[in-house]
């Protein structure tokens, strides 16, 4: 599974040292690679691979990363 990442949400979904992406290996057993971007563009792709199970637990985990971002950036309404 493929999913696109803003590329300025790309450090808070990684986590310090990579902790949020050593975090969702860990919990869910699915294989997250975070692909290099052409320069300029607005996403970068994080892949997950792995058992279907295991990559719906990663995918859901990605997507609480992201709506926690959100909650505590009210007032941002777009990111790139």
């Amino acid at each position: 599974m493929h999913l696109p990442v803003p590329t300025s949400l790309v450090r808070a979904v990684v986590g310090r040292g990579g902790a949020n992406i050593q975090r969702v290996r860990a919990e869910s057993g699915a294989k997250v690679k975070l692909h290099d971007c052409a320069p300029g563009a607005a996403t970068r792709i994080l892949e997950l691979g792995g058992a279907r199970r295991d990559v719906q637990a990663a995918r859901a985990l990605v997507v609480q990363c992201l709506e926690r971002i959100f909650q505590e950036n009210p007032d941002q309404d777009e990111f790139y």
